[in-house]
């Protein structure tokens, strides 16, 4: 008769996750849909005034290209900002966002 070997195993636990979203505050755009690209600067000018270094922002729109929040992609230098489509990418996920538009500054 053949000997079989007995493997135990020990349950794996699994952790879960809560995903939320924080507001910290934003400022006001009277510009209801962002239709064009001139809109859209217009509306998120105000994010980078006053800025001494590159930033990189996602702009969340819903169906109607009304703007449902803005996220700080990256914060770089004077001359660059490392940008990865993951991060671009999870706040328009969180939010639910039907489009998004990406922008960045240049400072000098």
């Amino acid at each position: 008769m053949a000997k079989q070997s007995v493997r135990l195993t020990v349950p794996q636990f699994i952790p879960r996750y809560r995903v939320t979203l924080v507001s910290e505050g934003g400022h006001t755009a009277p510009y209801g849909a962002l239709r064009d690209s001139a809109a859209a600067a217009a509306a998120l000018r105000p994010c980078f005034d006053g800025l001494d270094r590159e930033q990189f922002l996602v702009c969340c729109l819903d169906a109607k290209n009304v703007s449902i929040g803005v996220n700080i992609v990256s914060i770089g230098t004077l001359t660059l900002s490392l940008v990865h489509p993951r991060e671009v990418y999870k706040p328009a996920i969180l939010l639910n966002a039907c489009a998004i538009i990406a922008v960045h500054n240049h400072p000098s």
